[in-house]
């Protein structure tokens, strides 16, 4: 991916968006693909690069899935899950 200024990457994120959404409904709606799972996934991951050197590029419906590093923490969720498990162990020696 060529150096983008913030325009031009919200350009073509935009762009990829449209392509993207456009083939997911040949794929799984029509079950009729246009192209190939390598072309799909270079069009996915060209999008996953512009929203992780721009993030407020990153929008609801994009058809990139997201990661662990761009969900947001809830600590209070974590830490009740860690309990959770600890007491699970501990019942189970």
């Amino acid at each position: 991916m060529a150096d983008l200024n913030q325009y031009d990457a919200r350009l073509r994120s935009e762009e990829l968006r449209s392509q993207l959404n456009y083939h997911n409904q040949k794929y799984y709606v029509e079950d009729a693909p246009e192209i190939s799972d390598a072309d799909y996934d270079d069009l996915i991951n060209e999008l996953r690069g512009i929203e992780r050197q721009f993030p407020e590029l990153i929008t609801p419906d994009s058809p990139v899935p997201p990661t662990r590093t761009n969900l947001p923490v809830n600590p209070r969720r974590r830490l009740k899950r860690r309990r959770r498990r600890q007491n699970q162990t501990s019942r189970h020696p």
